[in-house]
């Protein structure tokens, strides 16, 4: 019975049993076995990735995998150092144990090992096994990164961003995220893309809108409320002291200051100024090659370089106010002819809505019609404000 058993254990021990895929065993993990065994550290650690990975031929076994990694980095081998690291840093054949994993990262690290130094910056950010420290952190990702590590460009553009242990600066941060970008970083890529707009959020602006024109990138910008516009690189090309910006088509924008409105073009030169007192103006119409226009008592047009074609003279609000009451008036009187009533009248003072009480020509504002482009001919060259006569103001009746 006995030399039966033995009989049979050979048997299952010469491959023809349940031992039969580790007789199996490529003729490449034998020879690396046999050099692994003679101490060979280059041997030991590709034995131990091959159990790490379940690849030529033997299956994964972690167990396996940390054992040969050990074994070759106890003798100084620093890919095995960062290997091993790896397998406590996952619990992966061994016991999770950070503190150990930093241990291993370490060694390889010191040995310019750029994956520990990579990992040995991330436990230093995280804190994980080390205390925590981002000067240490960013020290280590510039040494892995400078050897073309793509994460660690990636966490080191982060840090120069967000101000993680080194001084906020954006040309490294568009560097480093370049770096990484272009060694298959994804998430490098899409920070890369809304990067100029983060960089002007940083700086203040409360609210950043992408502009393109032509080709080219543009960013409108709010400050307390007030607009203006930059360059792609961030240079101001019309500072934020406007009320309004409006995209006007045709490679124009619309711009409100006190009240009124112009045109500029997308390199800042004024093409209509607000002083000429414009409520409003349209978008610009191709075909025609002109801006419509509207202001107090006017409607008109100026074409792309800001001389006005046309002008037709319009109701004044107070006029259509007067016309309004007047209808009214009249429909009051005849819906209460059997209840007639003696009006009586009161005297109020208004403010002239074209001036705004300061009784001055809203064109020339007072100049007697001396204008940069030609003669005021609103105001007849009398420099005061033709709807209250130069008083700021004017006597209404309004019936009671």
């Amino acid at each position: 019975m006995r030399h039966l058993l033995c009989f049979l254990a050979g048997f299952f021990l010469i491959g023809f049993g349940p031992l039969k895929v580790a007789a199996q065993k490529s003729d490449y993990i034998k020879n690396l076995t046999t050099k692994a065994n003679q101490g060979d550290t280059s041997a030991q650690n590709n034995l131990g990735l091959c159990y790490r990975d379940g690849k030529q031929g033997v299956a994964q076994d972690y167990y396996q995998a940390a054992f040969w990694f050990s074994k070759a980095a106890e003798q100084g081998y620093a890919d095995a150092q960062n290997d091993l690291g790896v397998c406590y840093y996952n619990g992966q054949g061994v016991a999770q144990d950070y503190s150990k994993a930093v241990y291993w990262y370490t060694k390889a690290a010191e040995q310019g090992n750029k994956y520990a130094q990579s990992n040995l910056g991330g436990c230093y950010q995280s804190g994980q096994g080390v205390a925590k420290d981002f000067s240490k952190a960013v020290y280590w990702y510039t040494k892995a990164a400078e050897q073309g590590n793509a994460w660690s460009q990636y966490n080191l553009g982060n840090c120069y961003e967000y101000g993680v242990g080194v001084r906020q600066d954006y040309s490294q941060v568009k560097k480093w995220y370049t770096k990484a970008a272009a060694n298959g970083n994804t998430d490098a890529k899409k920070r890369i893309e809304g990067l100029q707009e983060r960089k002007l959020k940083s700086q203040g602006y409360s609210d950043v809108t992408v502009l393109k024109k032509n080709g080219s990138t543009y960013y409108k910008v709010c400050n307390g409320g007030l607009y203006g516009l930059l360059s792609a690189e961030g240079k101001v090309i019309i500072p934020t002291e406007m009320e309004d910006l409006k995209e006007a088509g045709g490679g124009y924008l619309k711009f409100k200051v006190n009240g009124f409105w112009g045109v500029m073009n997308y390199q800042g030169t004024t093409i209509i100024p607000s002083s000429r007192g414009y409520t409003s103006i349209g978008n610009y119409i191709s075909s025609q090659k002109s801006f419509p226009y509207t202001m107090l008592g006017y409607k008109g047009e100026c074409d792309y370089t800001g001389k006005e074609l046309s002008r037709i003279k319009t109701a004044t609000p107070q006029q259509q106010a007067k016309t309004t009451s007047q209808t009214s008036t009249t429909s009051n009187q005849q819906n209460t002819q059997t209840q007639q009533r003696q009006p009586v009248p009161m005297q109020v003072w208004a403010q002239c809505a074209s001036c705004l009480g300061s009784g001055l020509c809203h064109i020339c504002h007072g100049g007697r019609g001396q204008l940069r482009d030609g003669s005021c001919f609103v105001c007849g060259y009398s420099g005061r404000c033709t709807y209250c006569a130069g008083q700021g103001g004017h006597y209404e009746i309004v019936y009671q």
